[in-house]
């Protein structure tokens, strides 16, 4: 599943034709193929991939940069808050090529491996918001992985610390630039769904954090339902109704927020 980037129906198929796997039962299967995704095969994903050319990194001193520090302080974000954000994400910008005025996120596996990244539109009329490479760019998509895995995974335990897991990646980065100091991180699966890599990484994830819980866009309520009951069994957070997603709190909000998971995790 890991080599092919395929399904776990897919690799049993592969791997054991119409035959069952020879486990005991499904409980022991599912944590050997976790074992086997992130432990015994490790950098199985890892591909030598590198950004485009015209990326450049934010805070690197070029005057081209002001338009995209603009475009995060329109989304709430202080000046003081910038140069760590863009640290921790090592966000990157360009102004030429197919990732024109797009602020590039890259997106590692759970060694520090670049894997793929995702570009975010800054201009109102661009289309898609959201662009991610071809896969015989990268050969590895998002869905193979989770947003900031490297820093997530070489977390120590802290007492109390906190996984929210989004939608998107301003959604997790939102709740990470006002919930760090708390232990409170975000992370995303980049869309609405959640693959079976992603839900592997979350369920060796919940070891580090006393409390996991999906933080979805309003409207997603069904779909957190079928995510929630996926076997991982988290639990739901709601949006209050007047907001559309995370990065839409206002500061008090999502440190309201942020306080009350802290408090559920030292529970």
């Amino acid at each position: 599943m890991a080599l092919l980037g395929c399904s776990a129906n897919e690799a049993h198929r592969l791997a054991y034709g119409d035959r069952p796997p020879p486990l005991p039962d499904e409980e022991i299967g599912a944590v050997l193929r976790s074992k086997l995704l992130t432990e015994e095969i490790p950098n199985a994903l890892a591909r030598a991939t590198k950004l485009p050319v015209e990326c450049r990194p934010l805070f690197s001193g070029s005057l081209l940069e002001r338009q995209f520090f603009n475009y995060l302080r329109g989304r709430g974000y202080r000046d003081t808050q910038l140069r760590t954000l863009c640290r921790t994400y090592d966000l990157h910008y360009c102004v030429r090529g197919q990732y024109a005025y797009r602020l590039v996120v890259p997106v590692r596996d759970r060694y520090g491996v670049l894997q793929t990244w995702v570009g975010r539109a800054i201009l109102p009329d661009r289309e898609p918001r959201y662009l991610t490479p071809k896969h015989e760019d990268t050969k590895v998509s998002v869905k193979h992985t989770l947003l900031g895995l490297d820093k997530l995974w070489s977390m120590a335990a802290r007492p109390g610390s906190v996984l929210v897991v989004c939608e998107g990646p301003f959604d997790a980065m939102w709740v990470t630039t006002w919930g760090h100091s708390l232990s409170v991180f975000g992370t995303c699966l980049f869309g609405l769904s959640m693959s079976d890599t992603q839900a592997y990484l979350l369920d060796q994830l919940r070891r580090k954090f006393d409390y996991v819980a999906l933080l979805l866009d309003s409207g997603a309520e069904f779909q957190a339902f079928r995510l929630a009951n996926n076997g991982l069994e988290l639990p739901v957070l709601r949006l209050p109704d007047d907001v559309k997603d995370p990065a839409a709190l206002n500061p008090k909000r999502i440190a309201r927020l942020c306080l009350s998971m802290r408090e559920k995790a030292l529970v």
